[in-house]
């Protein structure tokens, strides 16, 4: 099932044309992503103005970052 964020976002009309054309991939290949690929994460967000928070928080969402500054600073969580 594609993300409801990602639904939002396709549902507008020319949007997938255009993000296309900012990631550098088909039209197709958009239309079959169920989440926006880490790669393309930076190039949609600036097209769409959502953020990447919102994209994929399971790769920038706020228990990611503070699990990263944990591990980072060799914490035990």
């Amino acid at each position: 099932m594609r993300d409801e964020v990602l639904s939002d976002i396709l549902d507008r009309k020319g949007a997938v044309k255009e993000i296309a054309a900012c990631c550098g991939v088909s039209h197709a290949a958009v239309s079959q992503w169920w989440r926006v690929p880490r790669r393309h994460v930076a190039a949609v967000s600036r097209r769409t103005g959502v953020t990447p928070e919102a994209l994929r928080p399971d790769l920038f969402g706020r228990s990611v970052a503070r699990e990263s500054s944990v591990e980072a600073n060799g914490a035990a969580a």
